[in-house]
């Protein structure tokens, strides 16, 4: 039996994505490990030379932890306080700090459609900040997080898939994982008390005993990925395979392939591998430089894979073979663009780098800054940005 338990029957009378798209978003970058899909592609051509258009100091507080983009603005999401309390800036086009919104710690997404920002409020509950019309409050998207961990955001169209856990706490509630499939087709049905009714629960499932999942998609669907089991399912959270992966096994990071498979990333008995799936079956697991551990997975037009660490860079090709490998030092996230070139920083540069391993230095920071490592990157079909520390960099 597996570990996931449906709660109630799915509505399958509500439209979901036909199929998920794995083409970069030419408008936006939702997610900082790479989009709805997960697999670190950007729409802009990186191997060229970047020039700073602006620099964005923010206000003091925490560093950026990620960046979103949307058009040619971006929203810099920093790093919680010591109350858990997250702040997200919203940058214009001019590099111009334009407005602060406050929540908790926890996932943020875009819904592109409608220029919605999704997260927690300080009050911990699921809503909805217009970035068009700041005057506009918040408008609760979901009520049932009732203190639960926010831990995972994702837009597909107008499908929201969300994961939540309670909050870890000594005396507090045994451990489980909730994943909720909403469909949001608007957010003008708003109630007196702020709340969104046209917004319709698709399918719900449950996973007591876990404490963690790490939540993955292919072009069919959804995959759950936890050291018990990984699962496949479709957009209702229905069924289509699961796979064992045997003992001390801990998934880092599932990414998808263009060809309906899988990379993970994982943990076997304290090695880091490389494991490449399809649904329901482990196709082949290759044993990695333990420095790829934190790593981000960028894949490739011909199904290759970069992982970019915190002290490290490789890529393998389709086939798990190591193509070539650097040292780095850098936040553990990078883009890739439709031609398998790599960006990524070291130190207070960005690299390129191409499918045959040669690089090219393509920005640095601005001197006298005090910046010595760079963080999350984000990229439109026209825009590059770079955070480090309070400072976001727009990149022409």
């Amino acid at each position: 039996m597996s570990v996931w338990q449906s709660i109630g029957e799915p509505k399958l009378g509500e439209p979901t994505p036909a199929e998920l798209s794995l083409l970069a978003p030419t408008d936006a970058w939702p997610h900082v490990i790479g989009g709805i899909a997960g697999n670190g592609r950007a729409a802009l051509a990186l191997g060229y030379g970047r020039t700073t258009r602006f620099a964005c100091e923010l206000p003091d507080g925490p560093p950026v932890l990620r960046l979103l983009a949307l058009g040619d603005r971006v929203l810099a999401i920093r790093a919680p306080d010591g109350e858990r309390r997250q702040c997200v800036e919203l940058i214009d086009a001019d590099g111009k700090h334009q407005r602060t919104i406050e929540g908790l710690h926890g996932d943020w997404a875009l819904d592109v459609r409608a220029s919605m920002l999704l997260g927690r409020t300080p009050d911990g509950e699921l809503a909805a900040w217009s970035l068009p019309e700041p005057e506009r409050r918040p408008i609760l998207v979901f009520n049932r997080l009732n203190g639960r961990e926010l831990d995972a955001l994702r837009f597909c169209d107008d499908t929201l898939v969300v994961v939540t856990r309670p909050e870890q706490r000594l005396g507090g509630p045994p451990p489980d994982v909730l994943v909720d499939v909403l469909r949001i087709p608007d957010y003008d049905d708003v109630s007196r008390w702020g709340s969104l009714r046209s917004r319709t629960r698709i399918a719900e499932r449950i996973a007591e005993g876990l404490d963690r999942v790490v939540l993955g998609f292919d072009p069919a669907g959804l995959v759950l990925a936890s050291g018990e089991e990984l699962w496949w399912g479709d957009w209702y959270l229905r069924e289509r395979n699961r796979l064992e992966p045997g003992a001390d096994v801990l998934p880092l990071q599932v990414a998808p392939r263009g060809d309906g498979s899988s990379w993970a990333l994982v943990e076997r008995e304290g090695r880091t591998e490389l494991w490449h799936l399809a649904v329901g079956v482990c196709i082949n697991a290759f044993v990695l430089d333990p420095a790829l551990v934190d790593g981000a997975l960028l894949i490739g037009p011909d199904e290759s894979v970069v992982i970019a660490s915190s002290s490290a860079v490789a890529c393998h090709d389709a086939e798990g073979a190591l193509r070539w490998s650097f040292p780095r030092f850098g936040a553990a996230t990078g883009l890739i663009d439709a031609h398998g070139v790599a960006v990524y920083s070291d130190g207070k540069m960005l690299i390129s780098t191409d499918l045959l391993g040669d690089r090219a230095t393509v920005w640095t920071a601005p001197a006298g800054l005090g910046v010595k490592r760079l963080g999350p990157l984000a990229a439109t079909a026209v825009r590059m940005w770079v955070g480090a520390g309070r400072w976001v960099f727009g990149l022409a």
